[in-house]
């Protein structure tokens, strides 16, 4: 497994780790979250048990997700992402900076 991705999911959900099966607007208000406080890292493609379900999202899919983040966030939020594919499962791992 990618080493990152391994000690994320091994150090378990906090405030600065997050996991979610799909993307959609809980993801947008994890990274507006993160993005408040100290950053943080949100993985899309793993359960909330540190499972890896994975996500079928082509890179378009994901410039559209990065669409979606710029557009419902202001200041616009442009998180830098990295795809993982790992034993036949592709988790997006989001990184958000804060702001502050």
């Amino acid at each position: 497994m990618n080493s990152q991705l391994a000690k994320l999911i091994e150090s378990g959900e906090s405030g600065t780790v997050e996991f979610k099966e799909s993307f959609g607007k809980a993801a947008i208000e994890t990274m507006c979250a993160f993005a408040n406080a100290e950053g943080g890292f949100l993985c899309v493609g793993v359960g909330n048990a540190g499972k890896l379900k994975g996500i079928s999202a082509t890179g378009e899919e994901i410039k559209n997700w990065l669409n979606q983040v710029k557009m419902a966030t202001e200041p616009s939020l442009f998180p830098q992402y990295k795809i993982i594919d790992q034993a036949g499962c592709r988790v997006v791992l989001f990184v958000v900076q804060d702001i502050l």
